[in-house]
């Protein structure tokens, strides 16, 4: 099982690379819900994959701080 989602998260990885800002969201979430499930069953992700989502965080919350008001 555990090999299954590293090769998914591997196709993931291609797949977000490709995508346009609308489709890589929701692959972003798949590959954040699969890192999740690697973690619980005690595996590292790929630091390729923590990466994305650590920088994926990081530009939602800095947009959110963009629309602020002064």
């Amino acid at each position: 099982m555990t090999e299954r989602l590293f090769d998914r998260i591997e196709t993931l990885r291609t797949e977000i690379e490709a995508a346009d800002a609308g489709k890589r969201a929701v692959l972003i979430t798949r590959l954040e819900q699969m890192v999740d499930m690697l973690s619980a069953k005690g595996q590292r992700p790929p630091a390729w994959a923590r990466d994305t989502l650590r920088d994926y965080e990081d530009d939602s919350v800095e947009d959110r701080f963009d629309n602020m008001p002064i």
